[in-house]
């Protein structure tokens, strides 16, 4: 009986140390004459320093709570800044001008050039691949037959057309796919290819109708891709796990939409108006701006904003945990805590309105 009760009482307290250890916490503390506030959740940390300097880790939390073993203050009389240090964690300067608060990497002092990755901007001719993807990062860039297809340092060309096509607007990402027509057919197609982003191979789905390219796709809801022929006014139901097509709206068939992940009968003048999307439900711990030529992080944790970039014709093209992808003039960066990296330059970026790059992280 007495070891029976001593094996619950260890579970117990097994079950007990496993939560106190792995749960989410919030801790304020005190450091080098600095208020900071520790927040620990869903496999991240997001620390403030004064209600002001804000940044984040992406890590499991370990047994102890992490916490800043001192701030260093770097300063002139034109910015401040603030270098947290915590042990086996590589932290950046924190800092803030008489105006905002602004990366560390914007400001031009010798006080802060050890502390900055260089920012490699070599570009050649038309397309070049500056090799700063991780292995699990992939980007597929449309270069009119096809894509350039790049992940961690390798660059591969996939041919997937006869001829150059110069409006892919019919594409589409799904996860690790990207959903687009077989543009060797003219007018009308029945095929549907399906192109795995990591292995680069695609498969085909075929349609027994005829579906004209004045047609967009509506969006995704329960891994079933929906698209409008406006020209034929046919609805399509693309199912991604069986892959089939299906006619499921027309003049005959009344035509629906979702409306709370909830069929409801639509009316044809809504589509033909493309006024039914479904958009991704994107979950972000920040906001990004642009404002005046220039890219801003706000983080939501307590609305901190942050100057992390300066440029012309900026877009932004995704984001993935702390990483946030944009293009400026012909080149595509990645911005996160660290720093800004080129990854490549292609002189269409600046003319094709389309969207021709599509971003997957592993």
């Amino acid at each position: 009986m007495k070891k029976r009760m001593f094996i619950i009482f260890m579970i117990i307290t097994f079950i007990a140390l496993l939560k106190y250890f792995t749960s989410n916490y919030r801790i304020t503390y005190y450091i080098d004459n600095h208020k900071v506030v520790s927040t620990y959740q869903n496999k991240r940390y997001y620390i403030s320093i004064d209600n002001k300097y804000s940044f984040d880790i992406y890590k499991k939390r370990s047994i102890s709570k992490l916490k800043i073993s001192q701030i260093k203050e770097i300063k002139s009389e034109d910015f401040m800044c603030l270098y947290p240090i915590i042990k086996n964690i590589k932290t950046i300067p924190l800092c803030s001008n008489k105006e905002e608060n602004i990366d560390y990497n914007l400001i031009d002092s010798d006080l802060l050039n050890g502390y900055k990755t260089k920012l490699d901007n070599k570009s050649e001719g038309n397309f070049y691949f500056n090799n700063n993807l991780s292995k699990k990062e992939y980007i597929y860039l449309w270069n009119y037959k096809g894509f350039y297809k790049m992940n961690n340092d390798k660059l591969e060309t996939l041919d997937m057309f006869n001829e150059g096509k110069y409006d892919n607007s019919l594409m589409y990402q799904v996860g690790n796919s990207i959903v687009f027509p077989d543009y060797n057919q003219e007018y009308y197609f029945k095929k549907i290819y399906l192109l795995n982003m990591i292995s680069g191979k695609k498969s085909v789905i075929e349609s027994k109708y005829d579906i004209s390219y004045n047609s967009y796709f509506v969006g995704i809801i329960n891994n079933r891709l929906y698209l409008f022929d406006q020209k034929e006014l046919n609805l399509y139901e693309i199912d991604l796990n069986r892959i089939n097509v299906k006619l499921v709206g027309s003049n005959e068939l009344g035509y629906f939409k979702y409306v709370d992940n909830k069929k409801v009968e639509a009316k044809i003048s809504e589509y033909k108006n493309k006024e039914i999307e479904y958009k991704e439900d994107i979950k972000s711990n920040y906001k990004y701006e642009i404002i005046n030529n220039s890219i801003y992080k706000t983080y939501l944790d307590d609305n901190n904003k942050l100057k992390i970039f300066e440029g012309n014709n900026i877009k932004i093209i995704g984001e993935y945990k702390e990483i946030l992808y944009f293009s400026s003039e012909d080149k595509l960066y990645k911005y996160t805590k660290e720093g800004i990296s080129k990854l490549f330059n292609y002189f269409e970026l600046k003319f094709n309105e389309n969207k021709i790059i599509y971003i997957y992280n592993q």
